[in-house]
C-alpha cells in the first residue's frame, strides 16, 4: 500500500495533467464531446494480464473505447468519499444499472460535499486506465436529481477476486455495488500479504490475532481458499464490529475497486448498513485512569507492553562500518540518533524513519514493536474532561480532573463525536506515539457523560523544556497538560530556525493565504528557553501583526504564556525533537513585564 505522501504527489501530478486535458479539450469553447454510457467506457479490447516478477497479478492492460478522450456520461452516485490508500476522500462512484460493466469510479477534487449517495449525475472528464484501475477523470459534474434508488448489489463470491490472481471475468464488476454472504475474517498474515508481513497492527485485546493493518485494510473469505481485501476508510468495520480472526458476518456490501498499490481487489463498504455482523461489545475493554496513561518508569524507552527496537535507538550490531544496522551512521548504543543520521539518505532508504523512533515514555498498551510503526496492543475506556479542541470535531486534549502531573494526553481525530470546552467523556480507543507525541487514536467510541471544570494550568519552569535537553521525566510528566510559563519572558526567535531543527506548524493570514514558520522561542529569567507554537491555529494575529496584537519579533516581553506541552518530532537531542507549548487561544499569550 502506498504512503500518503507517495500518493499525494501522484495524485497532483494526476490533477495536473487532468487540467490540462480538459482545458484542451476546449469545454467552454464547445469541444467535441463523446456521450458514452459507463458499459461502453468500460468495454475492453486486447484485455492482458500483467504479472509480478514473483507470479502474483499487477492488473490488467486494455484498450478501451474511450481511453484518453473527453466522453459524458450519467449514473447514480453509489458512494462517496473514498479515502483510498490513506488519502484525502476525492474519489466517488457512480453506476447505470445491475448489468455487466455499469459501474465507474470517479476521481474529483471539487465533488466532496457537492455529491451524494443517490444524487443522478452526469460526468463530463477524461477515462483512462491506471495500473489496472478504470477511472473517470472529472472535468465536470453536474447533479441532474436526488433521492434515486440505487442498483442492487450483485451476490458473488470472493474466490472471484482472490487477492493475487488475475481473472478477467472481475474486471465487470469494477466499480459496481456487490455483495459477499456468509464472509469469514481471515488474520493480517495470510497468504497475499506473507510470513514477514510488517504493517499488521493490533486486535482489540492483547489476546487478538491481528486481522488488519495500519493502512485500515483486513482480509475475508466466502470461498474456502481464496483472500479478499476489504478497505475500511469510509466505514471502518474494525471500529464498530467484532473483527477478530474466525468471525463470521452474514453479508459485505461495498463497491468494489482495483488498488494500485496492493495489486488487489479491495472492497469498501459505505456505512454500517453493508455490514451484517457483531457488534463490538464496548464493556470488553480494560479501564486506564489517565494518571496512569504515560508511565514514568526508569527506562525512557521502555514500558510493561514493549521496548523501543534496538535498531531505533542504537545498537552494537556493525553494518557497513557503521553503528545503528547500517541506518545512515553512528549513534550511542541504546540512545536516539543523531540530526546527521536522522537526515541521511541511507537512514530513509533503510526503513530507519518510523513513527515509533525513541518513543520516549511510551504509554500504557503500546508496544513499539507492534508493527512496522508500533502500536497500541489493546483498546481501552479513558474518562475525562476536554481541556480544548483544535474544532468541534477535530483532535482535543483531555485531562483527569485531579489536575496532576501525567494525567493527559492528547487526542488525534478526524470528525466524529461533536466536543466543546468542559465536556466529561468517555472514549474507548487504542494508544500510539507519532514522533514521541503520545497520543490516543482510532476511537471506536466517544461518550460525553456530562459538564466539567478544565483544570487551571499548572505553572512550570522551562528548563526542562529546553531544546537540547532531550527526553526527561521532568519534563515528560507534563506532556499533554496544561500548563503556564510566568515571566519575564523575552521573544529570542521567530519561525523556523536556520538549522532546520525545529517541526513548526503553519500560521494563516488574513487573506487566507498558509504560511510557515507558525512557531517562537522565549527565554526565561534563568536563560532557560522553549519553544511555542500556532499548532491550534491560535496565534495568526500574533504572527501577522494584526491591529491591536502585539508585534512579535525578538525581544518582546511577555508576561506570561499558558498551553499544553506537545513533543514534536520527539523529544530527543540533536535531531530536532523538542517539547513544545501550544497555547489554545490567542489571550494564551499575555504581552508585558511580569
Amino acid at each position: 500500500c502506498a504512503c500518503a505522501g507517495a500518493l499525494a504527489f501522484a495524485l497532483a501530478a494526476r490533477a495536473q495533467e487532468l487540467g490540462a486535458l480538459c482545458d484542451a479539450s476546449g469545454l467552454d469553447q464547445g469541444a467535441e464531446v463523446m456521450d458514452m454510457t459507463i458499459a461502453e467506457i468500460q468495454s475492453e479490447v486486447d484485455l492482458q494480464a500483467v504479472e509480478n516478477d514473483d507470479g502474483t497479478c499487477r492488473g490488467f492492460t486494455s484498450n478501451h473505447a474511450a481511453a484518453r478522450k473527453l466522453v459524458r456520461t450519467s449514473g447514480v452516485v453509489t458512494a462517496v468519499g473514498g479515502v483510498k490508500d490513506s488519502y484525502s476522500p476525492q474519489f466517488f462512484w457512480i453506476q447505470d444499472g445491475s448489468d455487466p460493466y455499469s459501474g465507474i469510479e470517479v476521481f474529483d477534487e471539487a465533488h466532496f460535499e457537492n455529491v451524494a449517495e443517490g444524487d443522478r449525475v452526469t460526468v463530463t472528464g477524461v477515462a483512462h486506465e491506471t495500473e489496472g484501475l478504470t477511472l473517470l477523470d472529472a472535468c465536470e459534474v453536474a447533479v441532474e436529481s436526488s433521492g434515486n434508488p440505487l442498483p442492487e448489489p450483485v451476490v458473488l463470491t470472493t474466490d472471484l477476486f482472490d487477492a493475487g490472481s488475475c481473472q478477467q471475468e472481475s474486471e465487470q464488476y469494477e466499480g459496481m455495488l456487490v455483495k459477499f454472504e456468509g464472509v469469514e475474517v481471515l488474520p493480517c498474515i495470510n497468504r497475499f500479504n506473507g510470513d514477514e508481513y510488517p504493517h499488521c497492527q493490533a486486535g482489540l485485546l492483547p489476546s487478538d490475532e491481528t486481522t488488519w493493518d495500519k493502512y485500515k485494510q483486513m482480509w475475508v473469505s466466502n470461498a474456502e481458499g481464496s483472500i479478499l481485501e476489504v478497505d475500511n476508510h469510509i466505514m471502518s468495520i474494525y471500529t464498530s464490529y467484532v473483527a477478530t480472526v474466525g468471525t463470521q458476518y452474514d453479508s459485505l456490501t461495498g463497491v468494489m475497486t482495483w488498488s494500485p498499490y496492493t495489486f488487489a481487489w479491495e472492497l469498501i463498504p459505505r456505512s454500517e448498513a453493508d455490514v451484517e455482523g457483531p457488534a463490538i461489545p464496548l464493556d470488553a475493554f480494560p479501564d486506564v485512569p489517565l494518571a496512569e496513561m504515560i508511565p514514568l518508569g526508569d527506562d525512557p524507552y521502555t514500558n510493561d507492553w514493549g521496548t523501543v527496537p534496538a535498531e531505533l535507538l542504537g545498537s552494537a550490531v556493525v553494518s557497513n562500518g557503521t553503528q545503528g544496522t547500517g541506518c545512515g551512521g553512528e549513534w550511542e548504543e541504546g540512545s536516539c540518533p543523531t540530526r546527521d543520521v536522522m537526515t541521511s539518505e541511507a537512514f530513509d532508504g533503510k526503513g530507519c524513519r518510523r513513527h515509533n523512533i525513541c518513543a520516549c515514555y511510551p504509554p500504557a498498551y503500546y508496544d513499539a514493536s507492534n508493527g512496522l510503526q508500533g502500536a497500541g496492543v489493546s483498546f481501552m475506556r479513558v474518562r475525562g474532561v476536554v481541556a480544548a479542541a483544535q474544532d468541534p470535531q477535530g483532535s482535543f486534549f483531555i485531562e483527569d480532573p485531579e489536575c496532576g502531573p501525567g494525567s493527559g494526553i492528547y487526542n488525534y481525530r478526524v470528525g466524529g463525536t461533536t466536543l466543546q470546552d468542559g465536556d466529561e467523556v468517555e472514549l474507548i480507543a487504542r494508544t500510539y506515539v507519532y514522533y514521541g507525541l503520545p497520543e490516543l487514536a482510532d476511537h471506536l467510541d466517544i461518550k460525553v457523560t456530562g459538564q466539567g471544570t478544565p483544570c487551571e494550568p499548572r505553572p512550570v519552569d522551562a528548563c526542562p523544556f529546553s531544546p537540547g535537553t532531550g527526553c526527561n521525566a521532568e519534563a515528560h510528566q507534563w506532556v499533554g497538560t496544561k500548563v503556564v510559563l510566568d515571566g519575564p519572558l523575552t521573544v529570542v526567535s521567530v519561525g523556523q530556525d536556520a538549522e532546520g531543527l525545529m517541526d513548526c506548524s503553519g500560521w494563516t493570514d488574513s487573506t487566507g493565504a498558509g504560511l510557515d514558520g507558525g512557531c517562537f522561542v522565549v527565554e526565561d529569567a534563568n536563560g532557560c528557553q522553549m519553544v511555542v507554537d500556532n499548532l491550534f491555529k491560535s496565534m495568526d494575529r500574533l504572527f501577522e501583526g494584526a491591529e491591536g496584537a502585539p508585534t512579535l519579533e525578538p525581544g518582546l516581553e511577555l508576561a506570561s504564556i499558558s498551553g499544553f506541552v506537545h513533543p514534536r518530532r520527539g523529544s530527543w537531542e540533536g535531531q530536532g525533537g523538542y517539547y513544545a507549548l501550544v497555547p489554545p487561544s490567542e489571550e494564551s499569550v499575555v504581552p508585558g513585564s511580569a
